[in-house]
């Protein structure tokens, strides 16, 4: 079997909805034959005894516990492969869940595997493959089997540790997700997580957070700093003394009494450099030059503290969690070598990578040699039953060592003095390490120390020592207090046509709140109405990075079927999402042949709302994703006695729809029986006077949606009443030009409806000479949907100029030209009248050129904003 095709998929697609890998894997005959085969309790129960001892992990898998329970599933092979990739990628993934079987065919399948990250979750499904294939078709006691799984497995997971969150910074990440706060990563594989979106975002990296000061953080990493500022509050540390060679720190030791000493680097963390218990000068110097080794800018010598090591940790002011932490150790049984005691105790499956598990294996190191000789020991020695080998100095869990939680036994003075430490320090979250006998004694009645200060302390001494005890709700508590979940208001706009300048009305709708507003479109990704980026950025890529903008406090996004087909939603979630039609526009592109599947597409975004899903209640394939989303459902329609909308306003819903026609068009939004509001279209200056419909359409849209994101009407009225469809307020849609001899319109039309549309308005502006219409479609639209958008501009001009656009897209030069041409044709309009242009460039400059004074010009075009920009260069070709 191998993996022919993957793809990442993020936020919600439309294979789940959840972020994942979509892999096609290809099978030769024998490979076929076994995906069908139906192992029964014993043989599953040998494949996956087989495998555990292989994958430790998988002792964590309900499913793979009891493998007899996977004969009942109807292809038990790809049931234990989906099991296995599960619990491979857990440890590394925010939100696990099961695979699932998209589709199978004779030689040829498809899984969906849930993982936050690409690589991973590849990876994961390739060993699980390699894994079947050799113990299926090999068997697992061919020679090398077993050793060739087992390498894979470590290689899988020092990759992933790499390319994957560590558990502090995941196990934040897991506690935001169960608040209902966004997550959403940063430049992976970077450590830098967002939670929250836009101006109420709140950056992580493991525990450090942005509320947290750069010189707070720069005070806690310098630990001789730390110790003077604590040290001069009365706070009780171990007086360390800053030296840069070894005679002075030869000389510092004797100063504290030439008794035993630690030995540190001014700044380093987990541990480094670290050497405790020194009682002679040599080691001393030894020491030094380890840790100056760490860090060039000095290093520490002070006192030795009898007692344990405790973390405290504190969140703001309230300290939350208190472990005291053990360096690994082994205890003999009289039978086993101290290498093969260590080897048990690095088998623990809690035990992992640095950084990977809640414990980390025991590397034997000089240190580890030197603490086994100095027990009288060699690594081939066996101790004697219940003797005890301390094999670390430091009881860093980044050493290998464990930690027993303490909370409930902290004496008040203590919890007191740790909380008085953090307020002074001030990085929000803080990690104490505190030496003392007994922390259930006072620190005022016993020897004892504050040893350091992290600003970025890692949990897993807390959740490692008690997994019940819940150190994370607090600390989202600190970055989210009063329960906000760090969400601004957003919303999702797609559909096959109107959905960009949709967009954009939603975003002067909440911008007129006074709020700075994101916005993505295929025009581009703007902010504040400022343009960061043009082009095509209809796709949740561009929104997930409006997301990350602090200046940002609320967004509107345009969602394209490309986008959705190929990356999924990327975001969690929208607040309002609409889906405003559903037309042939995009057929045939990107394995879509029919209206219902491009539907499927498209209810993505409603699917993810969470508080109001925008249908149209004129078109059944949009009225039909009701039964689709989670979210209460607004209706709209062109028509006010639309049946499905009449019945939703008589049930209480909320709706919003047209009456009249022209001029006397006027928008409603009421819900029940209470009217929410009314604006006449012709008080709307994009809609021309009431007379382009579309335009209507676009603003009782916007309203329905902003109405979803809490705009009162008034507000929404107010924005309406100014919005002009221009060169900076929606870029190449409706954007008429003045102040040359004839009038000119820039826009874009995909499709018979818009094109029929635009042709209609035409006919309704006032010209003493000619009405002219360039256009161009498309390439990988179909041939019917390009002659059926010729006909539809027939009736509404004097002269075509026609041409293909400058991206053909497959097209052979002047296909799309004629098609549109052939069009015209059928519809009645004379050959004299129509141009077919041999490209683009030319037609645009012939329609230029023959544009007099009184005509009307209309330039539809794909990217018309890029065309509109050579306005004043065309002019001066006329």
């Amino acid at each position: 079997m191998k993996i022919v095709q993957d793809a990442f998929y993020r936020g919600a697609n439309i294979w789940a909805a959840h972020t994942g890998v979509l892999l096609t894997v290809e099978c030769d005959e024998a490979d076929a034959a076994r995906v069908r085969w139906k192992p029964g309790a014993q043989q599953l129960e040998l494949l996956v005894n087989t495998l555990r001892p292989l994958f430790p992990v998988m002792g964590e898998s309900h499913v793979l516990a009891q493998p007899a329970g996977l004969v009942t599933a109807q292809r038990p092979l790809i049931a234990l492969t989906l099991a296995v990739c599960e619990v491979l990628v857990r440890d590394f993934v925010i939100q696990p869940r099961q695979g699932r079987l998209v589709t199978i065919r004779d030689r040829e399948f498809r899984l969906f595997i849930p993982c936050d990250d690409h690589p991973i979750g590849l990876a994961a499904l390739r060993i699980t493959l390699a894994a079947m294939d050799m113990l299926v078709s090999t068997g697992p006691r061919v020679p090398g089997t077993r050793q060739r799984l087992a390498q894979g497995y470590e290689a899988f997971r020092r990759m992933a540790r790499v390319q994957g969150l560590n558990q502090t910074t995941l196990a934040m990440a897991r506690g935001a997700v169960r608040r209902g706060i966004p997550v959403q990563r940063l430049a992976p594989p970077a450590e830098f997580v967002q939670l929250g979106q836009g101006h109420l975002r709140q950056r992580i990296s493991e525990t450090a957070v942005d509320r947290a000061g750069p010189l707070s953080n720069w005070l806690a990493s310098d630990k001789h700093a730390t110790a003077t500022v604590l040290g001069s509050l009365g706070v009780p540390t171990t007086q360390p003394v800053l030296v840069t060679t070894a005679d002075e720190a030869v000389a510092a030791w004797r100063r504290l009494g030439g008794e035993r000493a630690v030995i540190k680097p001014r700044a380093a963390g987990k541990g480094a450099g670290v050497s405790v218990n020194l009682h002679d000068q040599e080691s001393v110097r030894r020491a030094f030059e380890v840790a100056h080794a760490i860090n060039r800018m000095g290093v520490l010598v002070e006192r030795f503290i009898e007692g344990f090591d405790h973390r405290l940790l504190v969140v703001g002011s309230r300290l939350v969690a208190v472990a005291s932490r053990r360096p690994p150790r082994i205890t003999g049984d009289g039978q086993h070598t101290v290498t093969e005691l260590i080897a048990a105790v690095n088998a623990d499956p809690r035990r992992g990578m640095p950084f990977e598990k809640l414990m980390e294996r025991v590397e034997v190191d000089e240190e580890v040699l030197a603490l086994v000789r100095a027990a009288g020991l060699s690594e081939a020695s066996v101790p004697e039953a219940g003797r005890t080998i301390v094999l670390r100095g430091a009881a860093n869990i980044s050493l290998g060592g464990t930690a027993v939680d303490l909370t409930d036994e902290c004496h008040p003075d203590n919890r007191a003095l740790a909380e008085r430490v953090a307020l002074t320090i001030g990085v929000g979250v803080t990690g104490i390490d505190f030496m003392t006998p007994d922390i259930s004694q006072s620190w005022r009645d016993v020897p004892c120390a504050v040893l350091e200060v992290n600003a970025t302390p890692g949990l897993r001494p807390h959740i490692g020592a008690n997994p019940g005890r819940d150190v994370i709700s607090p600390m989202i508590d600190y970055l989210f207090p009063d329960g906000a979940d760090g969400r601004i208001p957003t919303a999702g706009i797609t559909g096959s046509v109107g959905k960009t300048t949709t967009t954009q009305l939603v975003g002067a709708l909440l911008a007129q709140q006074g709020l700075t507003v994101g916005v993505s479109t295929t025009q581009g990704m703007f902010v504040g109405g400022e343009c960061l980026r043009d082009g095509d950025m209809a796709g949740g890529t561009t929104a997930s990075h409006l997301l990350t903008d602090p200046r940002v406090q609320a967004c509107a996004f345009e969602f394209a079927r490309g986008g959705l087909v190929r990356k999924g939603l990327v975001l969690e979630s929208l607040d309002v999402g609409a889906v405003l039609n559903i037309h042939d526009n995009h057929l045939g592109l990107d394995g879509i042949t029919s209206r219902e599947e491009l539907a499927r597409v498209k209810r993505l975004v409603v699917e993810n709302a969470r508080k109001l899903a925008v249908l149209n209640a004129d078109e059944p394939l949009c009225l039909a994703m009701r039964d689709c989303v989670k979210a209460p459902v607004a209706l709209f329609s062109e028509q006010a006695d639309n049946p499905a909308l009449r019945a939703h306003v008589d049930a209480g819903g909320i709706a919003a729809w047209l009456e009249g026609s022209g001029a006397a068009t006027t928008i409603h939004i009421a819900q029940g029986q209470r009217l929410i509001g009314e604006m006449a279209a012709r008080d709307l200056p994009s809609t021309w006077g009431g007379a382009y419909r579309p335009a209507a359409i676009n603003a009782m849209t916007a309203a329905l949606i902003a109405h979803g994101l809490g705009v009162a009407f008034s507000t929404i009225d107010a924005a309406l009443r100014k919005f002009q469809s221009n060169e900076v307020t929606n870029p190449g849609r409706m954007n008429f030009v003045e102040g040359l001899p004839f009038k000119l319109l820039f826009t874009w039309c995909d499709g018979q409806h818009p094109t029929r549309e635009v042709a209609t308005l035409a006919r309704t502006i006032e010209v003493t000479g000619k009405r002219r219409f360039m256009v161009c479609a498309v390439g990988n639209r179909p041939d019917d949907f390009v002659e059926a958008m010729g006909a539809a501009a027939a009736h509404g001009f004097d002269e075509f100029v026609v041409a293909d656009w400058s991206d053909l897209r497959g097209r052979k030069p002047l296909v799309i030209a004629r098609l549109l041409a052939k069009g015209l044709l059928d519809a009645g309009v004379n050959a004299d009248r129509i141009i077919v242009a041999p490209d683009h460039h030319t037609a645009v400059v012939d329609a230029f050129s023959r544009s007099k004074a009184g005509d009307l010009l209309v330039v539809a075009t794909y990217v018309s904003e890029a065309t509109r920009r050579e306005v004043p260069e065309l002019m001066a070709l006329t």
